[in-house]
């Protein structure tokens, strides 16, 4: 980057960004193996999943979204606050909400809601849900989507979905998936709640 302010001969320039671009994605690769390789360590303070999706949203907005495809957000405004890690939280959506523009190179929409919900036992749980009607998923991939070095992008890494999921579960959660080939694919994340509800 520093060389870029000189004045290069020849193809010396366009090489030089070759580079550039390389050492961004090498930096990339590189952050996700470690992120996958560490303990899934959690800075747990009170926080709102509405606040934090918006937040994820407001990055992606500001990345650049193509005008072809719709942004919708149904966020529940009575939901509780649960004790989660912001910064990993914001993570998981954001590789997830990455993953649905991607999944949609024609255009389309993307919808991410939050709604409360409870399993068979009762238990209450906070979940998102991030929507796109893309390309969807093969079946035959279903069962690999979440495993590390599975990929179908020709610069993933693979480790993306599987990071999510360490994160989740190490939340008390979980990710699941359903997807229709052509159709698009939901993506949900389930957030337990406290025992003891936190103080709005």
């Amino acid at each position: 980057q520093y060389l870029q302010s000189e004045d290069l001969p020849g193809d010396s320039e366009e090489m030089l960004q070759v580079v550039i671009d390389e050492t961004d994605r090498l930096n990339v690769v590189v952050s996700q193996f470690l992120d996958y390789a560490r303990t899934a360590e959690l800075d747990l303070e009170k926080q709102h999943v509405n606040a934090v999706a918006s937040h994820v949203l407001n990055v992606v907005r500001a990345q650049g979204v193509p005008d072809s495809i719709e942004i919708v957000v149904d966020f529940d405004a009575a939901l509780p606050s649960i004790r989660a890690d912001g910064t990993q939280l914001s993570q998981v959506l954001l590789n997830l909400v990455q993953n649905a523009l991607q999944a949609m190179p024609e255009g389309g929409c993307l919808t991410v809601r939050t709604r409360l919900t409870h399993n068979l036992l009762g238990a209450g749980f906070v979940e998102i849900a991030v929507v796109d009607t893309g390309v969807g998923i093969q079946p035959d991939d279903l069962d690999r989507l979440f495993q590390p070095f599975f990929t179908r992008k020709r610069d993933g890494t693979g480790l993306g979905l599987a990071i999510c999921q360490r994160i989740v579960q190490a939340h008390g959660g979980d990710i699941e998936v359903q997807t229709e080939p052509q159709r698009g694919s939901t993506f949900l994340v389930r957030l337990p709640l406290p025992v003891a509800p936190a103080e709005e």
